[in-house]
């Protein structure tokens, strides 16, 4: 509050050039923020070896989760454990059909992604 008991606002406050108010700015901050921790999740799910590995199957058309574990010999336990890191990244979805569970690529999430990375080298 400035010394007349008036709160300040917009530009008075300190605003970025170009905003019009600190609302807009805490909107563009979350926005960013969300956009950082999305890149976190996508980074640790691409970490793992064993997920790249699950991304190439299902990319190259094996979308059956039951294909996908016996080709890379894992339990399902560990299968699925993979397998919710993927979807809690964005990078796929899965739907269960009957007994079988088909995985495919969340491309929009992959644009995404390949966008941002393509941000930080600018």
């Amino acid at each position: 509050m400035s010394r007349k008991g008036k709160a300040k606002t917009g530009k008075q406050a300190g605003a970025k050039p170009g905003t019009d108010s600190v609302a807009e700015q805490d909107a563009v901050r979350s926005r960013a923020e969300a956009s950082d921790h999305q890149l976190v999740l996508v980074s640790k799910a691409l970490s793992d070896p064993t997920r790249v590995s699950i991304l190439r199957r299902i990319a190259a058309g094996q979308a059956r989760c039951g294909d996908v574990r016996e080709c890379l010999g894992v339990s399902a336990a560990t299968l699925s454990h993979h397998m919710k890191e993927l979807e809690r990244a964005g990078l796929i979805t899965s739907e269960r059909e009957g007994r079988f569970v088909h995985a495919s690529l969340e491309k929009k999430a992959w644009k995404q992604h390949i966008a941002e990375l393509k941000s930080l080298l600018s």
